[in-house]
């Protein structure tokens, strides 16, 4: 098939098509047209009469300078530049390319009123009854918000009231944040100064001070990675770093506590994780749930629940305080009351006026006690020092032992116990050795593998088949005679004859 031949006129009317669309190509954007605002004939922001050249349209800027222009009708520019006067927006105002804001500026959204537009402010004031639909830039001046401004608020400087609904601000270092009682605010991420009275959904402090007054809610977490956070109302939990301080003060409630910083407490957590730092626990403060303690110094000084004290941590409890049932690792005190310990290693020193009113087990470390214990267990690799003054319950010792003061009764089944104080009641030695260089008030029983030694005063002796006695250091030790498995062992039996006495005066009784 032939191909077919363009006519001469085809040839012309393309090449005249080609040379226009280059021709278009070629021109530069129309710019948009800026209107400026005079007010000549009134404050209607949609009569012509009133801008120089004419009223701006869609694709223009409006520049306010002076007087009080009013949008009582909807309106669309692609612009708006408030640099003095005051805008009045009481209908639907869209300027989709961004208003602007500067120093004397003023933009007032009535209620019923809406600007839909992001907002640039250098300076001037901004009030809000109606809608903000977009976001707030702010490197000066003043906002005051009695509506509601829908996306994201950045202080960078100046200040901004809320009184009804924003979403997320950001308030850095050189700004102010107030959100006033019954007010209501998205996440806030603070770095100067701030406060609640109203409600707020999370934060994040890095840096200067956010005060939480009363009637402020934080629902969700509260983060402080730097400054400082002050409760008088309520928070959920909080997670305090290592630079930052947190102060719940009395009458204020917080969630959980997860605590690396500094601390303190007059009014009533959830519970307490601390991690490091140092956590002070103040008179009329309450943790009602349990407290971990992996690192830093926890002080209490009114009322904790159960806490657990791991190795590289420090728990005082001091007087006056309560404690529930303490387990330590670390490094403790008491001059309070703590309901019961167990000691699984660390130190645990029970000073003057402090009391443990439930059972103390000890697993390892070692508890010195210089006021009062109740009954107390200590196992092979534990120690338990009981001072001159000091008083405890049973104790049961398989350990490191030793009482200078009084305690009510022993039970020794391995280890050592060394006796310079007062034992009330009686002893059983069936394993391991008593040193006894003060005096048990009652009898004492030597079982099998067990020993007695010292040179002090005991209310009866009762040497059990492979016990030993060995009064005294000089003494040749004496043992009781085993029997063959014929015969029941006939124990040999001491009674002082005296009152009191020394083990020297004993003498067999057949």
């Amino acid at each position: 098939m032939a191909d077919t031949a363009i006519s001469a006129g085809a040839r012309r009317r393309l090449r005249l098509c080609t040379a226009m669309v280059s021709l278009v190509w070629m021109m530069p954007a129309v710019a948009s047209a800026q209107s400026t605002w005079t007010g000549a004939s009134g404050n209607d922001f949609s009569n012509g009469a009133n801008w120089t050249p004419s009223a701006p349209g869609t694709s223009d800027a409006a520049a306010i300078g002076s007087g009080a222009p009013t949008v009582s009708t909807n309106a669309t520019v692609n612009s708006v530049n408030v640099t003095g006067g005051t805008l009045h927006v009481d209908a639907d105002l869209s300027a989709s390319g961004g208003t602007s804001l500067s120093d004397p500026g003023r933009i007032e959204i009535s209620t019923g009123g809406q600007l839909t537009s992001n907002v640039e402010m250098t300076g001037g004031n901004l009030a809000n009854s109606g809608t903000l639909d977009g976001t707030l830039h702010m490197t000066g001046g003043e906002t005051v918000n009695d509506g509601t401004i829908t996306a994201k608020t950045t202080l960078d400087d100046g200040k901004l009231t809320n009184n009804f609904v924003v979403s997320d601000v950001d308030v850095a270092a050189a700004a102010e944040f107030v959100n006033n009682s019954g007010a209501t605010a998205g996440n806030v991420t603070n770095a100067g100064a701030a406060s609640n009275a109203g409600t707020i959904a999370s934060l994040t402090n890095t840096g200067g001070s956010f005060t939480n007054n009363s009637g402020g809610t934080i629902t969700g977490n509260t983060v402080i990675t730097g400054g400082t956070v002050t409760n008088n109302f309520t928070v959920s939990a909080v997670d305090v770093m290592a630079a930052a301080i947190f102060v719940n003060n009395t009458g204020a409630t917080a969630g959980a506590i997860t605590n690396a910083g500094n601390t303190s407490n007059a009014g009533t957590i959830a519970s307490l994780t601390n991690t490091g730092g140092s956590f002070t626990n103040n008179s009329g403060g309450t943790i009602t749930g349990n407290t971990v303690i992996s690192g830093g110094t926890v002080t209490n000084n009114f009322t904790v629940s159960a806490v657990d004290v791991m190795a590289a941590a420090i728990f005082v409890n001091n007087t006056g305080a309560t404690a529930g049932a303490v387990t330590n690792a670390g490094n403790a005190s008491n001059a309070g009351t703590i309901a019961s310990l167990a000691n699984t290693g660390g130190t645990f020193t029970n000073n003057g006026g402090g009391t443990v009113t439930g059972n103390t087990v000890i697993t390892g470390g070692t508890v010195v006690n210089n006021f009062a214990v109740t009954d107390v267990d200590v196992a092979a690799a534990a120690a338990f020092v009981n001072n001159s003054g000091a008083t405890a319950g049973n104790v049961l010792n398989a350990g490191t032992s030793s009482n200078a003061g009084t305690i009510a009764s022993l039970t020794n089944t391995g280890g050592t116990f060394a006796n310079s104080g007062t034992i009330t009641g009686a002893a059983s030695v069936t394993g391991g050795t008593l040193v006894n260089d003060g005096s048990v008030g009652g009898a004492i029983d030597i079982g099998t593998d067990g020993v007695l030694a010292g040179s002090g005063a005991i209310g009866g002796l009762t040497v059990g088949s492979g016990g030993t006695f060995a009064p005294g250091r000089a003494s040749r030790p004496l043992r009781s005679t085993a029997m063959s498995p014929s015969k029941r062992a006939r124990p040999i039996r001491w009674k002082p004859t005296r009152p009191a006495f020394p083990t020297a005066w004993m003498r067999p009784v057949k």
